[in-house]
């Protein structure tokens, strides 16, 4: 989940960039030409905040479940079936076995329908009303998604990106793609994007000890 999550952000940067540079041409003949745009900028950060979210939550709820346990978790609100799926990765771990595709599938699922649920659903609607901008919520919301992962023809159109059943449809097509691809490659393209210090994929647990040393946290040894 998290990995296929950190290609939506670095596909995210190219699209967001993209967008503005459409808008200023859209937004030339509009009278409140400064308005719209900073609107704009303010849902594209909206969109940005949301990943923030997101990486927090997959975090958080990871080692959660590693350190205080399935029941502790679902004692302080977390989904019943998320923390019995971690728990299951966990359980894995701990016994140095593989974690099989059906339980890969079963995760990711379970992850993905939580934070649909729970962190994007509300914010994409609360983002859109902010916008104000008909024809830029009709383009934005029809994005032509096509991770570094994925064959050249494969794209992931959205008639409704706000549509919950539709982004959750497509996100299980993303996934199905990447178990196919081998998630080696999936990691490895990532670099395709040009956004993440090499670092990142050279030495992860070192990138990780930075980005926390930069904030002054310690890293959760407990569930590395």
């Amino acid at each position: 989940f998290p990995l296929l999550a950190a290609h939506g952000v670095l596909w995210g940067a190219g699209h967001f960039r993209r967008g503005q540079m459409l808008a200023r041409v859209l937004s030339l003949p509009v009278r409140d030409r400064a308005a719209k745009l900073e609107r704009l900028a303010a849902f594209a950060e909206a969109f940005k905040d949301i990943n923030r979210r997101v990486c927090i939550e997959t975090y958080s709820t990871y080692h959660l479940t590693a350190l205080h346990g399935v029941d502790a978790a679902i004692s302080v609100g977390m989904d019943a079936t998320l923390a019995q799926a971690l728990n299951s990765c966990h359980t894995a771990r701990r016994e140095a076995r593989s974690f099989d595709a059906k339980e890969k599938q079963a995760l990711f699922s379970a992850f993905f329908l939580w934070e649909q649920n729970n962190v994007v659903q509300d914010a994409i609607e609360e983002a859109r009303g902010a916008l104000n901008w008909p024809l830029m919520d009709l383009i934005s919301m029809r994005p032509p998604i096509r991770f570094a992962y994925f064959d050249t023809p494969t794209v992931l159109l959205f008639r409704r990106f706000q549509d919950k059943n539709e982004r959750i449809l497509q996100g299980q097509r993303a996934f199905a793609i990447a178990e196919a691809k081998g998630w080696d490659n999936v990691e490895n393209r990532a670099r395709t994007y040009n956004i993440l210090p090499e670092v990142a994929f050279q030495n992860p647990t070192e990138a990780y000890r930075t980005l926390l040393n930069g904030i002054g946290l310690r890293p959760l040894t407990a569930a590395s």
